[in-house]
């Protein structure tokens, strides 16, 4: 049974641009009707040491709270990830200590409850105003800089609806273990 065919509650992060402002119109199209999307979004500085550390404890505190609020239903939660929580990128230290810390809470918490549908999804390198301003303005490696933009001029940053559609089929298909990382590059089981 497709993970989208019930009532649902879903709460987005980050769901004024990027993806997830596309993953809350791919959901909005795809939920059952009286389903309810929940948008939150904030404004963030250049301390990024502060942000991951906030994003990591506001990220558990924000989960432990909806798990509780909705204690009888089922629940499927998906951890926007990335590859930045399975190999180390120069320059992006805190963020993949964010992701990783994200990623492994996820995966114990599939381990923990396993009655909750838990899935780890990597959306590839999304073209989204905030990542090309950070990759191109505020890296101030030239090596590093050189490499996105060259990623960036060859066309393979993808429009946020791209990977949110293919999440969208990942959650429709239901066959992924618990807990698992699936990219936007593995196939749906």
């Amino acid at each position: 049974m497709s993970l989208l065919e019930r009532k649902s509650v879903c709460i987005i992060s980050g769901a004024s641009r990027g993806i997830g402002e596309a993953l809350a119109y791919q959901l909005a199209q795809n939920l059952e009707a009286e389903s309810l999307l929940i948008l939150l979004a904030r404004t963030g500085s250049d301390l990024e040491t502060v942000k991951g550390e906030v994003n990591l404890a506001g990220m558990i505190t924000l989960n432990a709270n909806f798990l509780q609020a909705f204690p009888d239903q089922a629940k499927v939660v998906v951890n926007m990830s990335s590859h930045a929580a399975v190999k180390p990128y120069k320059c992006w230290a805190v963020h993949c200590a964010m992701k990783t810390g994200r990623e492994m809470y996820f995966k114990t918490l599939a381990l923990e409850e396993p009655s909750i549908r838990v899935l780890n999804y990597g959306p590839g390198a999304v073209k989204a105003d905030t990542t090309l301003n950070i990759l191109l303005n505020k890296i101030e490696d030239e090596e590093v800089k050189q490499s996105y933009r060259k990623i960036l001029a060859d066309g393979k940053f993808l429009p946020p609806k791209i990977p949110c559609q293919k999440l969208i089929e990942i959650l429709k298909w239901n066959k992924f273990e618990n807990g698992v990382h699936k990219s936007i590059k593995d196939n749906l089981d």
